[in-house]
């Protein structure tokens, strides 16, 4: 499984190849999914590490941008609760006030799209 984003707006929608199947995810989904393929022990290492990369600088940029609840997503991912309620409304606040430019960058350092 590869993770590359091929179109879309930054901080809208992207298209990702997963084994060979396209898909569309705004940002939220993006982390939460990252948050899901990174704990994920049937995912190779690889994969797991560009998940990571990517949860982690996502969840580093809401927070420069004031999130407070980093923790408690990251634990919620952490144990499998990635699908919950509560997790796709702390995504959600995660990445509401994070600038299109700022989620197209943080997404470069991951190497999830080219810069």
């Amino acid at each position: 499984m590869m993770i590359h984003a091929t179109t879309g707006t930054p901080g809208t929608t992207r298209t990702l190849d997963l084994d060979g199947k396209a898909t569309t995810a705004s940002l939220p989904h993006l982390l939460l999914f990252a948050g899901e393929t990174m704990r994920d022990a049937t995912r190779a290492p690889d994969t797991r590490a560009e998940a990571r990369a990517v949860f982690d600088q996502l969840i580093a940029l809401a927070v420069s941008h004031g999130f407070t609840r980093s923790q408690r997503l990251r634990e919620l991912c952490a144990d499998g609760f990635y699908q919950s309620p509560e997790a796709s409304r702390l995504a959600r606040m995660a990445l509401q006030h994070v600038p299109d430019s700022a989620a197209c960058a943080a997404l470069v350092r991951a190497g999830f799209i080219d810069g």
